[in-house]
């Protein structure tokens, strides 16, 4: 090839790798995910700028099929809820992408350059408020259900990947089934997910059937007014 060519056909090449990797990891138009569970819809509100890493990640999350599988609620409290942990221990495992290392994106008011004691305080004055979600490692992600009285937001990795919006919180979140505990909080009664890693669903369905889960999340252009109640 001559060098005009070749400069145009490595242009080509860049240029289709790109897209390849706006069209995995998103856009900055993607901004909003619907995610329908087995008590109705909620929102999420995406901050790309603030997390992109994991805006990213749930991103990926979200167009793999991740939540269609079933994503159980397994830790419900007067806090938070978390959520992420699914079958792990299979052949051919279809989100083994999702399960590579990434770089968790660092608090919005954390400051390497200066004393960890000044920097600690500032970050203990923006705990995460009502509606946060954020990611918090691998597939794992948490959503608060109050604001302040917690540390959640305060670590140097704490950083919110965005929030649910409308009234997502009042007619669907804050009426998931608690009545289990969870192995976390209740000292090994409830929904284990060391055990969601082995078994995934089947292993809810079959000793914890109340537990609400999420059962799709898809990208959406803007909020609605009006979302759908199971």
């Amino acid at each position: 090839l001559s060098g005009s060519a070749s400069a145009q056909l490595t242009k080509g090449l860049l240029e289709a790798a790109s897209d390849e990797e706006t069209a995995n990891s998103g856009t900055d138009d993607d901004r909003f995910v619907r995610c329908s569970t087995s008590k109705g819809d909620f929102e999420v509100e995406l901050f790309p700028e603030q997390s992109p890493n994991g805006c990213r990640q749930f991103l990926n999350m979200v167009r793999a099929g991740f939540f269609d599988q079933g994503i159980a609620f397994f830790r419900v409290n007067k806090v938070a809820i978390q959520l992420g942990a699914d079958q792990q221990k299979r052949s051919n495992d279809p989100f083994q992408s999702l399960r590579q290392p990434w770089d968790i994106d660092p608090n919005p008011y954390h400051d390497p350059n200066i004393p960890k004691e000044e920097s600690a305080k500032i970050r203990s004055l923006h705990p995460w408020t009502r509606g946060t979600i954020a990611m918090i490692g691998g597939l794992q992600m948490v959503i608060t259900r109050v604001s302040g009285g917690h540390p959640m937001g305060t670590a140097p990795q704490d950083s919110p990947l965005g929030r649910i919006v409308g009234d997502g919180m009042e007619r669907v979140l804050d009426h998931l089934y608690d009545g289990y505990g969870n192995a976390i909080d209740t000292k090994g009664q409830g929904p284990d997910q060391i055990k969601i890693f082995e078994e995934g669903m089947e292993y809810i369905r079959r000793e914890f059937p109340k537990t609400d889960y999420i059962s799709h999340c898809e990208v959406i252009q803007s909020p609605s007014s009006n979302t759908k109640k199971i």
